[in-house]
């Protein structure tokens, strides 16, 4: 019988092809997220619109679903199959949402023929199968999720290099992106023995957040290092006496009390320190979906309306049209009660099973794995409170590939943990 080079039997069902396919959909994926070779428009270099290429990494990304998901069921009987069903019955109302979106969209485009359309928002949502699919299927101990790690690090240098260039010009760019990037400095820090290049990472990403100059990217930045900094003070604590517990619990107090010292005095001279932040646009924008919403407040417009809004006193970059600028107020108001209610039933299983996967006694590599995907989903819902990412393909499908990893992350820890398969029959 051949072997393989672990000096086990070679498995001739071993779909290694698989794997193929997603370093594919991941290196396209990331293109067309940098889009390195756009200059932007002046100053600005705000995300464009690719046509057809935006749909480049699908394509790789179905062809690696179907070689990793046909792997699996050959590979073992339905009743042995990896626990990829556990995840995907957990992410169940997103993905209800996603086909909520979806039809909306389609409506939109074939009766109405409505072009800015909630369509790139729903198709990006097959990242949350895919990276299920893909980490159960490849499998090999966390390399789905690591690589995706290491593809987002491999193009952090072309990212600040635009930013720089950009706030050189007094514009801006990777705004709207930058949360995929920045939680990376507390993913590395966690994981990487040689200290002297994690500390250059987290250099990096502060860098790459001060620099941006952007209020959102600042509160992405606080996050990321606010949450690194209880993740190791928890884990000293953990194998500390109670005298360094009760110092450790003192410090970090200290080191709120100076934050929230320094925010505060920004904020109070935001006009000398901050961006502005374009709060009149933002006010006129968020003041007409919120209409929208009560007007009908049960399914909103059931996505089957545009995502613009007609500016009446504004003009931003020679267009009197623009996106509401905050993806959960358009879920609100074009979705109504029932899609915001999906929205955040689906969040709140999803981060739930987050916490009893890091409560677990897992390995640490998984625990910090889990902690960067976990970041990268927070900040990206932040991020969309404010902004509208998620109407981005090339954004949305990475931030959900994000959030499905983060679900098998949960699962895998739990595996690992030697605990019975997680259930959740909420």
């Amino acid at each position: 019988m051949p072997m393989g080079i672990t000096g086990k039997p070679a498995n001739p069902l071993d779909f290694d092809i698989a794997k193929l396919g997603y370093y594919l959909f991941l290196f396209v994926a990331l293109f067309t997220l940098i889009d390195p070779f756009y200059t932007g428009y002046g100053a600005f270099r705000v995300t464009r619109d690719l046509g057809p290429l935006k749909y480049a990494s699908l394509v790789f990304g179905s062809g690696a679903f179907f070689f990793a998901f046909v792997g699996m069921l050959l590979r073992a009987p339905w009743h042995k199959q990896p626990p990829w069903r556990n995840s995907l019955t957990t992410a169940w109302p997103l993905l209800v949402f996603a086909l909520y979106m979806l039809v909306g969209a389609l409506t939109a485009r074939i009766y109405f023929d409505i072009q800015e359309t909630f369509l790139p928002f729903a198709i990006g949502m097959v990242g949350i199968p895919l990276a299920i699919i893909l980490f159960w299927g490849i499998g090999q101990n966390m390399i789905v999720a690591r690589r995706f790690m290491q593809g987002l690090l491999l193009v952090l240098p072309i990212v600040i290099g635009w930013v720089v260039a950009k706030r050189m010009e007094n514009g801006q760019a990777f705004h709207t992106e930058i949360f995929l990037f920045v939680p990376l400095g507390a993913y590395f820090f966690l994981t990487l023995k040689t200290r002297w290049l994690a500390w250059c990472i987290l250099a990096a990403i502060t860098f790459l957040a001060v620099f941006s100059y952007k209020n959102t990217a600042f509160l992405v930045l606080l996050i990321t290092l606010g949450y690194l900094l209880v993740v190791r003070q928890l884990h000293r604590s953990s194998n500390a006496t109670s005298l360094k517990r009760v110092l450790i619990v003192y410090f970090l107090l200290i080191v709120l009390l100076i934050a929230a010292a320094g925010i505060t005095y920004l904020l109070i001279n935001r006009d000398t320190y901050l961006p502005s932040g374009n709060v009149s646009v933002r006010t006129y924008t968020y003041g007409v979906v919120f209409d929208n919403f009560l007007k009908s407040p049960l399914y909103g417009g059931a996505f089957a309306d545009s995502v613009l809004v007609d500016l009446i006193h504004h003009v931003i970059l020679n267009d009197d049209r623009l996106n509401t600028h905050s993806d959960l107020l358009d879920i609100l108001a074009h979705g109504g009660v029932i899609g915001a209610a999906l929205f955040i039933w689906g969040f709140y299983r999803i981060f739930k099973r987050t916490l009893i996967a890091l409560k677990s006694p897992c390995p640490p590599e998984v625990k910090s794995v889990l902690h960067g995907v976990t970041l990268i989903v927070s900040t990206g819902i932040i991020t969309a409170a404010f902004n509208s990412p998620l109407l981005s393909l090339s954004i949305g499908i990475l931030f959900w590939f994000a959030v499905g990893l983060q679900l098998a992350i949960s699962e895998y820890a739990h595996q690992q943990a030697h605990l019975a398969p997680y259930t959740d029959t909420k």
